[in-house]
């Protein structure tokens, strides 16, 4: 019997998960690069890391467990077995390795692999990169160091999560979604539930839905529940469940978090060569605003104009990257580059491998910080051929047999090791 046939007779760790990587129903170049993947990780990470990653309650252990069949999550894991790869002789690299293996969860996790994809994309341009660099006179390192024959910039990295009660409607509406989907498939009916919003509770939703869902399974007939901000409607599916959900709105608080985080960083004293900073901002700015449907232009441009007066007398960064990280593309979007020549500030979108996409925002704040803009704008345009290029340099699978259909743009990176 094949080890995914099976999960849970075989204890949660790597051989679990190498056993559901082979399994894999996907194709064979899947199954053989997330072999190779788990491999790679397990000497990097130590035998005991994906153990206590399943086991625990972190929002990694997702990631880890869907790895062998879902798309993002597989693309994830590669990534970053793929970097770990690349870096495997830079200086710092043995931090990351400890700070990896030491903190299992994904906020630290996401820290070290955007230090890693800056890092990796520098030197698939050409550039050297050391992480964890200490400066004199401060307690605290930087957390990469990027150089070329003509630059030298100092990047600290940062990425933003979505606050604690996002997080709670978020999980309430997953619960929801669940039991919704779940009484329509196991009970054959088709429920159209409308929320405006959480003031009923979810406990008390789903228990009206739970009831509604009993009596029409039992009548055969129509049932009805409504409350103040909400409606159920439930009826017996004769060619199967055909229900809608419309859950309330999730919004998040915009730029507020995402302001308090860069002025903390600008508050800080870096010395003579101050950093530019590295922000991956995960929190729904880019899913849960209206800023997230402007088109490009005229996102860099709220960016930099609300950026700079926000750290008016505070130029203590050079600037600001802020990205939506490697995101599920919903939606159809084109490859898209655009710059300011007055001001500098730039932003660029690239499709990504695995259904992903990411737009990235450019904004330098001191004057000799404008010239970094190109390097920026270079080694996000090389991201799409990035995996493509360190596949065929390992001997593994192409990137067009792994993701089927994704076309590579981009500038073509050096496939080296850093």
């Amino acid at each position: 019997m094949r080890v995914n046939e099976a999960p849970y007779q075989i204890e949660p760790g790597w051989d679990l998960l190498r056993g559901q990587m082979s399994g894999s129903l996907r194709s064979e170049a899947w199954r053989q690069a997330g072999c190779w993947a788990v491999d790679c990780l397990e000497g990097y990470l130590g035998p005991q890391w994906a153990r206590d990653v399943l086991l625990s309650d972190d929002p990694l252990r997702r990631y880890l467990a869907l790895a062998p069949h879902h798309i993002q999550a597989f693309a994830w894991l590669l990534e970053l077995a793929l970097r770990l790869t690349q870096a495997k002789d830079t200086s710092g690299i043995a931090q990351i390795i400890s700070s990896l293996r030491k903190d299992r969860h994904l906020s630290n996790i996401t820290h070290e692999q955007l230090m890693l994809e800056v890092g990796t994309l520098a030197c698939s341009t050409g550039a050297s990169t050391k992480f964890e660099v200490s400066t004199p006179g401060h307690p605290n390192p930087i957390d990469l160091v990027v150089e070329t024959d003509s630059l030298h910039m100092p990047i600290e990295a940062r990425v933003l999560f979505t606050d604690i009660r996002f997080r709670a409607a978020q999980a309430d509406l997953d619960r929801l979604t669940d039991t919704w989907w779940r009484l329509q498939v196991t009970q054959n009916l088709s429920i159209d539930l409308n929320i405006d919003d959480w003031q009923q509770g979810v406990d008390s939703i789903l228990a009206l839905l739970q009831d509604a869902a009993t009596e029409a399974a039992t009548s055969a007939g129509e049932v009805e529940r409504s409350w103040p901000s909400g409606r159920i409607t439930v009826r017996p599916a004769k060619d199967g469940p055909k229900g809608r959900l419309n859950g309330p709105v999730l919004v998040t608080d915009g730029w507020r978090r995402t302001k308090q985080r860069i002025l903390e960083k600008a508050a800080k004293d870096y010395g003579p060569r101050p950093p530019w900073l590295r922000l991956d901002v995960l929190d729904g700015l880019w899913q849960f605003t209206p800023w997230a449907n402007y088109p490009l232009a005229d996102k860099v441009q709220t960016v930099a104009t609300q950026l700079r007066h926000d750290l008016e007398r505070r130029p203590t960064i050079a600037g600001l990257v802020l990205s939506s990280g490697a995101a599920l593309a919903q939606g159809t979007f084109l490859n898209e580059t655009h710059t300011n020549p007055t001001s500098a500030d730039a932003g660029i979108r690239r499709l990504l491998p695995g259904g992903r996409l990411r737009e990235t925002m450019i904004v330098p704040l001191r004057v000799e910080a404008t010239s970094d803009v190109d390097f920026w704008l270079r080694i996000y345009n090389t991201e799409p051929k990035w995996a493509g290029a360190e596949l065929l340099h390992l001997d593994l699978p192409s990137i067009s047999a792994l993701f089927p259909g994704f076309e590579q743009k981009g500038s073509d990176p050096d496939p080296t090791t850093c």
